[in-house]
């Protein structure tokens, strides 16, 4: 089971790092691993983006009814692209990450890149 994922700030200003951070916690009978991993949408590119774009992940041992927190760190290069004029940028503007042992069962949060 995936906790609600909590960030560390709305806003994230150049050159700062966000902290994205999710508890699992194994529900079942026997020990088990799991890969937690983190996408990144970007709502306000220039240019088309990924719908759901892989930027972390990390495996983790999990024994009966025993919990972990996952935490990913995104700075302002993990948010960057290469643009049409070959130059790699982020744009500001909102972000979406979601996390998940999927990447169509996640858990999302929002947050803004400013100048």
């Amino acid at each position: 089971a995936y906790s609600d994922v909590s960030i560390n700030k709305t806003k994230m200003k150049s050159g700062e790092t966000l902290e994205v951070s999710v508890t699992v916690t194994n529900t079942g009978k026997y020990a088990g691993e799991e890969v937690v991993q983190l996408y990144v949408r970007d709502l306000a590119a220039d240019i088309a983006r990924p719908v759901k774009e892989l930027k972390g992940f990390e495996k983790i041992k999990l024994g009966t009814a025993e919990s972990k927190t996952v935490t990913f760190k995104l700075t302002e290069k993990d948010l960057s692209y290469w643009n049409n004029e070959l130059k790699f940028k982020a744009d500001p503007g909102k972000f979406k990450v979601f996390v998940g042992g999927n990447s169509r069962d996640v858990k999302e949060a929002e947050f803004e890149l400013v100048r």
